[in-house]
């Protein structure tokens, strides 16, 4: 049943949920706007909703950082409810923003957020770096510490509490949600043979390499960075003036060890196989075909049998 998916080009494959998994997770404004521009209000508003919903979801995070136009985390779904946690919060952010920004409409692209299954323990830390970096890659800051909007990673003692208050722009006092929410930016479970202050000092280390790398790159193409106070003062309203890549594929995995990557590969083609198998035979009014585990939207929406144990 391979060869028989039924899923054209340009549709959207299935995506496996599993609890325990760790990723890199992207969201875009609409057009690449500067919708997410660093103030007071916005800073608040993104931890505040963050706070919302990640203990409720149980989402561990490890790293965060908004950027003007999007923002990346890097995340486990502890208990296998990522679409949920990021449908909730993503929600919220649009709604919220929209009313700051008095606007109205689709506030995201209308692509689904990107998610990149981390596989292994250094992939895990090079995707924490690079989102620590982004504000310098993207030459808005030299110097990481100095971006001005949300820019989180766990400190030495292995979990940075985070406090944030209700924005008032936004919700109301008998809303009846809490005036104050508390969230953890935790370290991973990776490098183990770590403790949390040589993690903390491990990571600190290569995201200096890693702007020091960034800084040369811009000096050699005679590049400047923005610096905090023009990005405050960039126009939420404006997009950027260099071009999106057209075409090309969004990965589902990310890993320094090849072999891992290609048997990860490989795992998932044999999974959608195994989805479209069943939604064939579920569409064919076999309601009790069996879903492999990982199923999400069909189990959620439609309450189908799924596996107990992986394909």
């Amino acid at each position: 049943m391979a060869g028989r998916l039924p899923y054209e080009r340009g549709m959207t494959l299935p995506r496996s949920v599993e609890p325990g998994k760790t990723y890199l997770v992207t969201r875009r404004c609409i057009l690449r706007s500067f919708l997410l521009t660093p103030c007071d209000e916005v800073n608040q508003l993104l931890l505040y909703a963050i706070g919302l919903y990640a203990p409720q979801f149980g989402i561990a995070l490890h790293a965060v950082t908004a950027l003007g136009s999007h923002w990346h985390l890097v995340c486990t779904d502890v208990l296998g409810v990522l679409p949920d946690f990021f449908q909730c919060l993503h929600s919220t952010i649009a709604r919220a923003m929209n009313v700051f920004r008095e606007r109205s409409g689709a506030f995201w692209e209308a692509t689904q957020y990107g998610r990149v299954e981390l596989l292994d323990e250094g992939t895990v830390l090079d995707k924490m770096v690079y989102v620590a970096a982004n504000p310098v890659a993207a030459g808005l800051v030299a110097l990481g510490h100095e971006w001005p909007g949300i820019r989180l990673l766990p400190d030495e003692s292995g979990s940075r509490v985070i406090r944030a208050t209700k924005p008032k722009f936004y919700f109301r006092k008998d809303d009846g949600l809490p005036d104050v929410v508390e969230f953890e930016i935790v370290r991973p479970r990776v490098h183990e043979e770590l403790d949390n202050s040589e993690f903390a000092s491990r990571l600190d280390a290569e995201c200096e390499h890693r702007e020091l790398e960034l800084r040369c790159d811009a000096r050699d193409e005679g590049r400047s960075f923005l610096g905090a106070a023009r990005v405050k003062a960039q126009d939420p309203f404006a997009t950027p003036k260099t071009r999106d890549p057209v075409g090309g594929t969004t990965p589902r995995f990310a890993s320094r060890n090849p072999n891992l990557l290609r048997r990860a590969k490989e795992d998932y083609k044999s999974w959608v196989a195994c989805y479209c198998d069943a939604l064939e035979r579920f569409n064919g009014l076999e309601r009790e075909a069996e879903f492999p585990r990982g199923t999400w939207k069909m189990r959620v929406f439609h309450n189908v049998n799924c596996a107990s144990e992986p394909p």
